[in-house]
């Protein structure tokens, strides 16, 4: 105690700043003395009544049930009673699961870099980047009854890697969209990839360049070796019905990148000095720098946490019983802490530190989360 004090009020500074003699100084170490000593509570108190009617006072006032980030398109967060509720029962579905990602490095500071990882982060299916899709009835490999395809499939077959004899005549036409491509940073070599993985060698991929004037994917089914019985033969589906389930399937369940519990993912530069990167300045000041961070709808911490480029330290969820079950008991009580600030100081009231710090110890003090129901 006596070093925090002496540290804070330095006999420099009240000597040449504050004009105190030490007369003075002692009266006033004294005054500080006794007023932490009134601040303490009594053996008995009741402090657990008085936390709940602090924390109850301001709960009242509160009518904001969801909050439009200012800045930030599109995105909601739950706030309010709402979002106490759920912090207070230990809510396993919350409406809003957000993570407020920070990166460190080259993609704190350069946008590009920055949206490197977004797009890493972000669940991108093929639907996202397709504009069309159409089966075609089209039995010569070779030489396609389509005329905008003629010419590429043309120089494809010259050097054919596979028999195209086994190709069944229906084929499926996807073609794409360059701009959200472009957007998302992928290339038609990924994608085909990704097809090659969850089809293997049931389906024959031929595609054009990157840069070709249309971005296009062709598709056939490739028959197996005829050793098949015939019972076989009469269950198997139309090649063009099947061609059509596979069309459904791989647009909405063929992930090209990205963490599929996280739908979307934004990128700004924070405005708040809560969320800026403090550095300690030549003059040995604080100053708060603004660097880009992501937020994110949806959750999946762990895998966040694993990926390059970005600042384990701050990066945190909003979903506390994710934090109880990545980083543990400790990190879950001081992310109870932090949002049930953020919730009652959001309109402007106030709630002393240690009312929220009683109910955060009573939650976590067992080792596992305690929900405060009835």
């Amino acid at each position: 105690m006596n070093i925090l004090l002496r540290s804070t009020l330095c006999s420099k500074k009240m000597g040449m700043a504050y004009k105190l003699d030490s007369e003075a100084f002692e009266w006033l170490l004294g005054e500080v003395e006794q007023r932490f000593n009134q601040a303490i509570a009594q053996p008995g108190e009741m402090v657990g009544a008085l936390a709940a009617q602090s924390l109850g006072e301001p709960a009242t006032q509160m009518t904001l049930n969801t909050f439009h980030y200012a800045g930030v398109s599109a995105k909601n967060v739950t706030l309010g009673v709402p979002r106490l509720k759920e912090i207070i029962n230990v809510s396993k579905k919350l409406k809003t699961p957000s993570l407020t990602v920070f990166l460190q490095g080259a993609a704190a500071k350069d946008a590009e870099k920055a949206k490197d990882v977004l797009c890493k982060l972000e669940h991108t299916t093929l639907r996202r980047v397709t504009t069309n899709t159409a089966i075609y009835y089209d039995p010569d490999a070779k030489n396609t009854c389509i005329e905008e395809d003629e010419e590429w499939v043309s120089i494809f077959y010259e050097m054919p890697d596979f028999d195209p004899s086994r190709c069944s005549p229906w084929l499926l036409r996807i073609e794409l969209d360059r701009k959200r491509m472009t957007d998302k940073k992928l290339s038609m070599e990924q994608i085909a990839d990704k097809i090659h993985e969850g089809f293997r060698d049931d389906l024959n991929v031929i595609y054009t360049d990157d840069n070709a004037e249309k971005l296009v994917f062709r598709l056939r089914i490739t028959t197996q070796d005829e050793k098949n019985t015939e019972e076989e033969q009469i269950d198997k589906m139309e090649d063009d019905t099947f061609l059509r389930a596979i069309e459904a399937s791989m647009l909405s369940d063929l992930t090209l990148q990205g963490i599929s519990s996280i739908a979307k993912v934004y990128m700004h530069k924070p405005t708040t000095d809560d969320k800026k990167k403090i550095i300690i300045s030549p003059e040995g000041g604080f100053k708060a720098i603004p660097e880009w961070l992501l937020e994110t709808d949806g959750t999946a911490l762990l895998r966040v946490l694993s990926e390059r480029h970005i600042d384990p330290k701050r990066t945190s969820s909003n979903d506390i019983c994710e934090i109880f079950e990545v980083l543990g008991i400790e990190a879950v009580r001081k992310a109870i802490q932090r949002e049930m600030h953020n919730v009652i100081s959001f309109d402007g009231s106030y709630v002393n530190y240690r009312h929220l710090a009683l109910l955060c110890d009573v939650m976590t003090a067992k080792g596992h989360l305690m929900a405060i129901t009835r």
